[in-house]
Formats: C-alpha cells, sequence, structure tokens
C-alpha cells in the first residue's frame, strides 16, 4: 500500500476518533444539565417543604399561645351571663357603658374585691351580688369598676383660660355673693385644687370662692380630702412657684396642700352624677372632664340638660378634650378649648 493511502486511512481514523470524542462530549454536558436541573428541583422542592415546616412551626407556636391550658383559661374567664350581668348593673347603677373588649377589665378589678371577700373566683362574687343588693356591697363593685385617672392642672390650657379670659367676664365675687365652682368627678381631689390655687393666685381666696368637689367612688374622695400626694406626681405637673407657696413636706416622698387652698373646697361630696342630687346653689362654673366618655348618648344628653340648669345665666362648663356637646342638642354656645357657655 502507497504512503498516500496509507496517509488517507489514518486522516479518516483521526476524523472518526474526533467525532466520536465531541459526541461523548454533547452527551456528557447533557447529563450534567439534566443532573443541574434534578437538582434545582431538588433544591427548590426542599424549600418550599422547609417553608412549608417553618409556617406550620409558627402557626403551632400562635395556637399554643392563643390556646392556653384550659386550667389556665378558666382562671380569667368570666362567665357570659355573669359579664352581661355586670354590664347592666353598672350602667344602672353609674351611667357607664362596658364594651364586650372589657371582660379582662371587669375580671381584674373585681378580682381585687375577691380577694379582700375571700372568695375563690370572681363569679362566685357576682353570684352574691345577684343575691344580695346590699347598698353597701354595690358601693364597693361600682368602686372598683370606676377609672381614676387624673393630675394636678390636667389640660392645663383650660385653666389658662380660666385665668387670663375668663374671669374678666365673671361677675366680681363678694362676700355675700361669691363664686361657686363645681368639680364634678373630681376623683382624688388634684382638679379641685389646681382650681383653687388658680383662683388663689389670681387674688381670689375663699372669702370670694366656693368650690364643691364631687365623685362616686368614695375610696377616691378620702384622699382628696386628706390633699396628701406624692412628691414625684407633684413634681411632674405643678409648677415651682406653686409647690413653693402652696404645698408643704408631711412625710418622707409626699406633700401636703396648704391650708389655705384646702379651706377653698367646701365639700368633697359623693354625687351620683345620674342619681338625684340633693339641693346646690347655682354654679358660675361646673367642670365635668373625662367623665362622659363613659355614658351613653342618650344619658350625656339628659346631663347636658342638668348641668344646664343647674348654671347661673351665662355659666360655663368645661368639658374634656374627646367630649363635645352636638349643635341643637342643649342650649350652650361653644366658646372654644372644650368650654361652653350657658344660654
Amino acid at each position: 500500500m502507497d504512503d498516500s493511502k496509507k496517509g488517507s486511512k489514518q486522516d479518516k481514523y483521526a476524523e472518526y476518533l474526533l467525532a466520536t470524542f465531541d459526541l461523548l462530549k454533547d452527551k456528557s454536558a447533557k447529563h450534567e444539565t439534566r443532573n443541574a436541573k434534578r437538582d434545582n428541583q431538588f433544591q427548590v422542592l426542599t424549600k418550599a417543604k422547609d417553608k412549608n415546616a417553618e409556617r406550620e412551626t409558627r402557626s403551632a407556636k400562635r395556637d399554643n399561645q392563643f390556646q392556653a391550658p384550659t386550667e389556665a383559661r378558666e382562671v380569667f374567664e368570666i362567665k357570659r351571663g355573669n359579664f352581661e350581668f355586670v354590664r347592666d348593673l353598672i350602667c344602672r347603677q353609674a351611667g357607664i357603658q362596658l364594651s364586650d373588649m372589657k371582660t379582662a377589665m371587669v375580671y381584674n378589678r373585681l378580682l381585687k374585691r375577691c380577694r379582700e371577700l375571700h372568695l375563690s373566683n370572681v363569679d362566685e362574687y357576682i353570684d352574691r351580688l345577684r343575691c344580695n343588693s346590699d347598698p353597701e356591697e354595690i358601693g364597693h363593685f361600682v368602686n372598683a369598676l370606676t377609672t381614676n385617672v387624673t393630675s394636678f392642672f390636667r389640660e392645663n390650657y383650660q385653666f389658662e383660660e380660666l385665668k387670663n379670659v375668663l374671669l374678666a367676664r365673671l361677675p366680681l365675687p363678694t362676700i355675700q355673693r361669691p363664686w361657686q365652682i363645681w368639680s364634678a368627678g373630681c376623683s382624688t381631689g388634684e382638679e379641685a385644687y389646681s382650681l383653687a390655687m388658680v383662683l388663689h393666685s389670681s387674688g381670689y381666696g375663699m372669702d370670694k370662692v366656693r368650690i364643691l368637689a364631687s365623685d362616686l367612688d368614695s375610696n377616691v374622695l378620702d384622699v382628696a380630702r386628706s390633699g396628701i400626694y406624692p412628691e414625684d406626681s407633684v413634681n411632674e405637673s405643678v409648677s415651682t412657684n406653686f409647690r413653693s407657696r402652696y404645698f408643704h413636706s408631711v412625710q418622707s416622698g409626699k406633700t401636703q396642700i396648704e391650708d389655705d387652698i384646702r379651706r377653698m373646697i367646701v365639700d368633697f361630696r359623693c354625687i351620683n352624677l345620674i342619681g338625684l342630687w340633693e339641693r346646690m346653689p347655682d354654679f358660675d362654673i361646673i367642670l365635668c372632664r373625662n367623665v362622659m366618655i363613659y355614658f351613653s348618648p342618650e344619658v350625656k344628653k339628659e346631663l347636658f340638660l342638668r348641668f344646664r340648669d343647674q348654671l347661673r345665666p351665662d355659666g360655663y362648663l368645661f368639658l374634656g378634650h374627646a367630649e363635645t356637646i352636638l349643635p341643637g342638642d342643649v342650649p350652650f354656645k361653644y366658646i372654644g378649648k372644650g368650654i361652653y357657655q350657658r344660654i
């Protein structure tokens, strides 16, 4: 065989080997691609399973938190019928409206009374109320459910308005005809004493001003009569000038209102705003702030009418920032900052 033929066969064999190598290489690449796809699919499935497992774990934790053991849940429950009884009783006694969201609040507050009476649970206490309408115990019940949040000079812009604007509009007070002011819903007394300090600092003492302070809760009235408060709460809300002028220390961490201011409060009286009022004077100013937010619209309207009848002509009614008299409901004129004038 000549050299030319031999070379031709070798070239063809080399081409064959090269083609075979390329074919194997293509097959290997396709196989690796398929493996990569399978790996990706497996990773996607694994991640999805992991995410589902995480979601199930979180859901189980939430369920465990929401569905506490039966023994723990029962401690904090009030029977639905008993809650309805409490809601009806506090509305009739004090005009307070309780929503379904107040179940925990009712439980916590009545629990304190249960402990005082050595009762085992709140339902037992409510059953006692059903069977025995003792006026003294009803008083404890009402005291437990009333809210007493206050401070000196709360919503101070109204005291500034009184000092800077309204005092000049009132008839000048005399010994025979002093200003009559009612702090209705006075809680522990800070509002009434704030009034007295503002008036005294403006030159109107006990001979020119008579302040009646009232609340439904007999317990808070005991605090108000004492005129003793924690120094921290006084320091937070009373100016340095008024602290040095109208307070004195009585024991560690406690301070008391000076007698000149305390004597301007003629009485701390227990008055149920939705009940019968004993004979009272006509007032130049009535403050009933942040009290009626708990009352129904019908009770509010009736109370506004009663306040109007208790005011002197052109007298003023002070309400809290979240309270208002709707136009046309009662003959009052709004003069700003939560203050209304009788017309």
